[in-house]
């Protein structure tokens, strides 16, 4: 699971053929990082007030692959190292006859009873097992993005950075000016 940040040069094509490889290649690698930074801490962000996210915030990472224009950054985790990443960052089917586990759900309740409120006469360990089956049941998401598309986390927190991304890469290209 990532999302692919990518870069189409339009606007300043004069300026990067003055640019030699190695210098077009340093300003597009320290722009992408930063950029990848940038998603990472949005996505975070965005995780943070919802989700019991543990190990899911650790695993979170950015990779660098490509070289020149082909360059990508992937913001992301590997939903085998994380198995509570798919749910985190796609949200849950509801209608498939399958629920989370509750335990997650009984220890986000334990260490944040602020936010919710145990009902009184019962556990967390039962409410968080009725959380689970409600989701089970009814599903949740994060929304839908154009034309209906799932809304993902990754999505969401790169559409937010979408313009300081642009400005950090081309502060990166313009860096390497002569």
């Amino acid at each position: 699971m990532s999302e692919e940040i990518g870069i189409v040069v339009t606007g300043i094509p004069h300026a990067v053929a003055r640019l030699s490889p190695a210098h077009l290649e340093a300003g597009l690698l320290a722009g992408f990082t930063e950029a990848g930074a940038l998603v990472e801490t949005a996505a975070r962000r965005i995780i943070d007030p919802h989700h019991d996210k543990g190990t899911f915030q650790q695993q979170l990472h950015t990779e660098i692959t490509g070289t020149g224009f082909g360059i990508g950054a992937h913001v992301g985790v590997s939903a085998a190292a994380v198995p509570e990443a798919r749910p985190l960052t796609y949200g849950w089917p509801g209608g498939a006859g399958k629920q989370p586990p509750s335990a997650p759900i009984e220890s986000w309740l334990n260490r944040n009873p602020s936010r919710v409120s145990v009902p009184s006469g019962m556990t967390a360990k039962s409410f968080a097992f009725l959380i689970a089956r409600a989701i089970g049941k009814r599903g949740y998401s994060f929304g839908s993005g154009v034309g209906g598309q799932k809304l993902d986390t990754f999505r969401r927190a790169f559409d937010e950075v979408r313009e300081k991304v642009r400005e950090v890469i081309a502060k990166h290209l313009v860096g390497q000016l002569p």
